[in-house]
């Protein structure tokens, strides 16, 4: 009995961290990217100082989840577009509570831009333009 309790607990254990290696969370000045993936380099200069989520968003509407950047901090994510033809751009929500300063914060959207043949993309969110590495 206790021999299965142990298996089913690593069993679990490995799947927890294959999820986490999957999820597409950033990393602080990660390289290139993996595969057929856009390197996604992200600077948080918004004012005031507040965490954010970074949502790649194509044309049609649907988001995919990059994930945060700290306050005045920089990340870099993978992203694994699924069609390479689509238009793409980045939005930056604030994460926490509703009300305070944070209430004031709203989000921030970059330009949309092509990720044909693109290898990296840098966006300080305070500014809309993305800049585009081939």
């Amino acid at each position: 009995m206790r021999r299965s309790i142990q298996i089913v607990f690593l069993f679990s254990a490995l799947v927890g961290l294959t999820g986490c290696a999957a999820s597409g969370g950033g990393q602080p000045d990660a390289a290139e990217p993996s595969g057929d993936g856009v390197s996604v380099q992200v600077s948080n200069d918004i004012s005031p100082p507040a965490s954010v989520v970074i949502w790649a968003v194509t044309e049609n509407g649907m988001r995919r989840r990059l994930g945060p950047v700290p306050p005045n901090g920089r990340r870099s994510f993978n992203y694994d577009p699924q069609f390479r033809d689509q238009l793409v751009h980045l939005i930056a929500v604030p994460e926490g509570p509703s009300t305070g300063t944070m209430a004031q914060a709203t989000e921030r959207s970059s330009n949309r831009f092509s990720i044909v043949d693109v290898k990296t993309v840098s966006w300080t969110v305070s500014r809309q333009n993305v800049q585009i590495g081939r």
